[in-house]
């Protein structure tokens, strides 16, 4: 039997994050297609589950994802998240392309494979001929197009502020086994609950537009998928977003905690005469005086 097994770090962590996005996808887009599906057969139904299920189904395609790739590559999934990690220096800048062919690549094979699943749904006469909110995220009516923008920056940002106090070591000190949890966790709660009205909570630019792009060219419908000014809000509302999210937890609370080789100790509220040997082990003594 040939064992096939690749050594090239590189070569392993495109793999790990093309399959991860692609299960992230096809997960979610699967979800998307089955609510839009139960929809159609049931007009009358509670439309309503759908502002539930679908952040639930997204949020533990997610979890389960990340349980898939990140012992090799980290898990990113996700082009902002791997931008904004290698703006604070927490990811090489060399590898931020190849990261980025692999999700947007992923993304575009999960759409794929939930197409090939419900190929007989999507081309059935009940179905409305349009493929937003399957594929691809939208914005409601009422807004417009500078708010779908803020809306994502504001999102992201904080969707990334909390993926670094989780993989922050020196904070809460999360185990590694339950950060895909963790990070599930503040995907469902914090961001698409919180902030899926506007616009469904894209919050990464591979999961949106891969899936766009594959609904334009498989169903023919990219005058419908591409018809606002909406569609490049999460390429561009995502990457700002991120930045911002990784900077601001960088620079009030990571770049804050004390120096692991310095004492912590605040000399100026002891509550009597200080002492130390001469040794090299600086020993601190406080005694108390009465």
């Amino acid at each position: 039997m040939v064992s096939l097994r690749v050594q090239n770090l590189k070569v392993r962590q495109f793999m790990a994050e093309f399959f991860g996005t692609m299960i992230l996808v096809c997960l979610g887009c699967s979800a998307n297609a089955t609510i839009r599906f139960n929809m159609i057969d049931n007009p009358t139904g509670n439309n309503g589950i759908s502002m539930i299920i679908a952040p639930m189904a997204w949020s533990l395609a997610l979890t389960v994802a990340i349980y898939v790739s990140g012992g090799i590559s980290g898990g990113h999934l996700n082009p902002a998240i791997t931008l904004g990690l290698a703006s604070i220096g927490k990811f090489n800048w060399s590898n931020v392309i190849r990261y980025f062919c692999a999700q947007y690549f992923g993304a575009f094979i999960g759409s794929t494979l939930t197409f090939i699943v419900y190929r007989e749904s999507f081309f059935n006469e009940k179905f409305v001929n349009s493929t937003i909110g399957v594929f691809g995220t939208e914005m409601i009516p009422e807004i417009t197009t500078g708010t779908a923008l803020v809306d994502q920056i504001v999102a992201t940002a904080f969707f990334l502020l909390i993926i670094c106090a989780i993989i922050d070591e020196k904070n809460m000190a999360v185990p590694k086994a339950f950060l895909p949890i963790a990070i599930g966790f503040a995907n469902l709660g914090v961001i698409l609950f919180s902030f899926g009205y506007n616009c469904g909570g894209p919050l990464n630019p591979a999961r949106d537009l891969a899936p766009r792009i594959f609904s334009a060219i498989a169903l023919h419908d990219a005058s419908d998928v591409f018809r606002t000014n909406y569609f490049w809000v999460p390429i561009a509302g995502c990457h700002v977003g991120a930045i911002i999210g990784c900077w601001l937890y960088k620079l009030t609370i990571e770049n804050h905690w004390p120096d692991e080789h310095s004492s912590s100790y605040d000399f100026n509220d002891s509550d009597g005469p200080i002492e130390m040997n001469s040794n090299s082990n600086c020993t601190v003594r406080v005694t108390r005086e009465n």
